[in-house]
């Protein structure tokens, strides 16, 4: 979190890097605990070939002499870290809502308690503007309701004994259709990113789309709340005089 606030890369920031941890020890937990019971080197090499792959597919173009003569002029700024005011103020609420949301997962025992951290790392790594912070839950939560119910329609079309074309297409649409509408709104996005997140988490188990679902949507209502409450408790602090 620090190093992506520091280093001002943009979105989604440190949201990928919580991500791909929680559902990573989802993957490779024992099937006694909830977890899928993979062996950690398949699920680290998936992700070593995934990433390779993309990166392989952005590089492509510079084959060309035209795309490298046109990306010769473009400047590069240097990547440089400066933690200032405001990123400390966000890495701080991050800290704080992600400790709070941790522990609460384990307190209610909830399955995927990363989708607790997940939600509060998206909705508070933003910026130190409380408002866009705030906007930003509500479209979270609003986006994952509905987003779930896209997931358990769509969840019924790759089920077995669909074959994993199938459900390749359906994740290449969904992260087409996310890319075209997440900058423009982030809870229309949502709807999208939802089931996108369900299905490659989830495909392969056994769980019932709706309870999937339904743990989805309380987890993000929870990280929400926690990330209201901590933006609530900044604002008491600062408002509060010095002693």
């Amino acid at each position: 979190m620090v190093l992506a606030v520091g280093t001002a890369v943009g979105p989604p920031g440190a949201l990928f890097p919580v991500l791909g941890a929680g559902v990573a020890t989802r993957l490779c937990g024992a099937p006694e605990h909830g977890g899928a019971g993979l062996h950690p080197r398949l699920v680290l090499g998936c992700a070593s070939a995934g990433a390779v792959l993309a990166y392989l597919v952005v590089v492509a173009p510079l084959a060309l002499p035209a795309v490298r003569r046109r990306d010769r002029g473009i400047p590069v700024a240097p990547l440089r870290f400066r933690l200032d005011r405001g990123g400390r103020t966000v890495v701080l609420r991050v800290v704080v809502a992600a400790a709070v949301a941790a522990a609460l997962a384990a307190v209610l025992g909830l399955d995927r308690g990363y989708w607790v951290v997940v939600a509060v790392v998206a909705v508070l790594q933003s910026g130190p503007g409380r408002r866009v912070s705030g906007i930003r839950a509500v479209h979270r939560a609003a986006g994952t309701v509905l987003g779930g119910g896209v997931f358990v329609l769509v969840a019924a079309l790759v089920a077995p004994p669909a074959p994993g074309l199938v459900l390749a297409v359906v994740l290449a649409l969904l992260q087409f259709g996310t890319e075209l509408v997440v900058v423009a709104h982030y809870g229309a996005a949502l709807v999208l990113i939802t089931p996108l997140a369900l299905l490659i988490a989830e495909a392969g188990a056994a769980g019932d789309p709706w309870t999937i679902a339904g743990e989805r949507v309380l987890d993000t209502a929870i990280g929400c709340a926690v990330a209201l409450l901590v933006l609530v408790g900044d604002r008491l602090l600062e408002g509060r005089p010095a002693a």
